[in-house]
């Protein structure tokens, strides 16, 4: 290791900011819908925003989910879900989603979305949604007191064909992005500022760069 590979040669990260939340510079992502019916046919909806796809041997999403919310409670009753991909048109429904009550409001009706057939189960699809995935809860992971982690396995995945190419999103589609909420404001505070966005600009990766010329000699770490 050279003298300039030291930690004591380092230079001080002057450029940055030490904040609170380490969930901030990955607040970019594509918001989540989740859809849940009860087994007397109440319909539900949450947006969630702690989710991630797992693999693809099976297909599966792991998303945490508030223990108190009405999702949660249907969720468990039927053990199925649909998760909907948003676009920029459902913007003020994706923020009513995630501040109000399923307990108190009637989400569903109030946000007028039109429900489609699935696949299977009895969760409908979103028409507005750019995507929806159909999935069965397959196992509950214990985080805390508040949450609780669902792997969902998926069972059918619905894209809109005039949107999406080999499972790319295409320079026409408007996928609704989170880009993050005001820190500093007390939990529960509904005049937090949230920023969203759509893709403005699109872009697709050179293979002919000197880096990812490299990726046919690197192996993954």
């Amino acid at each position: 290791m050279t003298k300039e590979m030291l930690d004591e040669n380092w230079a001080a990260p002057s450029e940055f900011e030490t904040i609170a939340h380490a969930n901030k510079p990955f607040s970019l992502r594509v918001p989540a819908l989740v859809v849940t019916r009860g087994e007397d046919g109440t319909l539900n909806l949450m947006l969630v925003m702690w989710f991630t796809p797992m693999g693809t041997q099976p297909s599966s999403f792991l998303v945490a989910v508030q223990r108190r919310t009405k999702s949660y409670d249907l969720m468990m009753e039927t053990r199925e879900f649909v998760i909907a991909a948003p676009d920029e048109s459902m913007l003020d429904i994706t923020i009513y989603a995630g501040a109000a009550t399923g307990h108190v409001e009637d989400k569903w009706a109030a946000c007028g979305l039109t429900p489609l057939k699935p696949k299977t189960g009895r969760v409908p699809l979103v028409r507005e949604a750019l995507a929806n995935v159909e999935l069965e809860v397959a196992r509950t992971l214990p985080f805390d007191d508040e949450y609780i982690l669902v792997v969902g396995a998926v069972r059918a995945c619905h894209v809109k064909s005039a949107f999406f190419k080999g499972g790319i999103y295409q320079p026409n589609a408007s996928p609704l992005l989170w880009l993050g909420k005001e820190s500093g404001v007390k939990t529960g505070d509904k005049t937090a500022t949230s920023y969203v966005a759509g893709m403005g600009k699109t872009w697709a990766a050179s293979h002919d760069t000197p880096l990812l010329r490299r990726l046919i000699k690197v192996k993954p770490s």
